[in-house]
């Protein structure tokens, strides 16, 4: 599927201009309010009713769906969840103090390594073979991409970000380190990943998943399962419920009252194998699920795509 969401959108907006009677019923989209069109448009893909432009909208069908327009729903915000993330104002010193829990900068390629130790420990099946393409989801500001190269001598690194000041603080901090790996950057909304469906050979994040709401994870479980090529595995690091009771200190209460609140702090959710296992195998038909609690805080997962 090479098309993106942009050029279907694109070919839905061309439709639209010629078409009175589309411009008639969905007024809206003169103001940039797409929703109800691009429903339409999922409509006519699915044969729910027949109508002239299917040859042209047909072959963007995916695009349509609802899971990938999430973002032109009225009221949709994501920016409560991530924005704690994308921090202009800033110094780098200060985002590796924040974002690695005051772990001292000397310590942080040992902390990278020992989270690939984890993985590899726990699922070595599914561990990338060199030459492989290689995304991670919440790169930060690119320790572990670091340690991935060293170890696994990738083709290339992909380092997935919603937040563009982290971005460019992992750019500072690889130029300041003068670390030279195969790294590139991509920022997105949260919902879509923008990359080819089946063109990713291993895909991993590790105390990342944790800060995101579980819609938006569960989200991301399906669109690895269709970037990822046939053979290739997805490895993550999350929160179990155990950290819940372990965490000296821990405020639930004022956890949820956070979340509920929108407050731009580091949110926290928590889970557990059967729920990992209901949701992976069954929700989105992955195979060769593996799911390890470590019973310290920590629950670590690994799937593949069906195909």
């Amino acid at each position: 599927m090479k098309n993106t969401q942009q050029d279907a959108l694109r070919s839905l907006l061309d439709v639209y201009r010629h078409r009175s009677d589309l411009q008639k019923a969905f007024p809206e989209v003169e103001t940039g309010d797409h929703g109800r069109l691009v429903q339409w448009a999922a409509g006519v893909c699915a044969n729910k009713w027949s109508d002239p432009a299917f040859p042209i909208l047909h072959g963007y069908e995916q695009w349509y769906l609802p899971e990938h327009n999430l973002h032109l729903v009225k009221g949709h915000n994501p920016a409560a969840a991530f924005k704690t993330w994308d921090q202009t104002e800033e110094s780098l010193e200060d985002v590796e103090m924040r974002i690695h829990d005051c772990v001292p900068r000397e310590m942080l390629h040992a902390r990278a390594d020992a989270y690939l130790d984890s993985l590899s420990q726990h699922f070595p099946h599914a561990m990338p073979h060199p030459g492989a393409l290689v995304l991670e989801i919440g790169s930060g500001v690119g320790y572990i991409m670091e340690a991935v190269d060293r170890r696994f001598q990738p083709r290339s690194l992909i380092g997935l970000d919603v937040a563009p000041a982290m971005v460019a603080k992992a750019q500072q901090r690889l130029v300041r380190d003068k670390a030279t790996i195969p790294a590139q950057f991509v920022i997105y909304d949260g919902i879509t990943i923008p990359i080819e469906s089946e063109s990713i050979d291993f895909i991993y994040s590790v105390a990342c998943l944790q800060h995101v709401p579980k819609p938006y994870v569960y989200n991301l479980f399906g669109e690895m399962l269709r970037i990822l090529k046939t053979g290739g595995f997805a490895a993550l690091h999350l929160l179990s419920f155990a950290a819940v009771k372990l965490w000296n200190g821990f405020d639930f209460r004022r956890e949820i009252a956070q979340q509920l609140l929108g407050a731009e702090e580091h949110w926290h959710h928590f889970y557990c194998a059967e729920e990992l296992s209901y949701v992976l195998e069954y929700g989105y038909g992955a195979v060769h699920v593996k799911i390890v609690d470590t019973q310290d805080g920590s629950i670590w997962t690994s799937f593949a795509p069906s195909r």
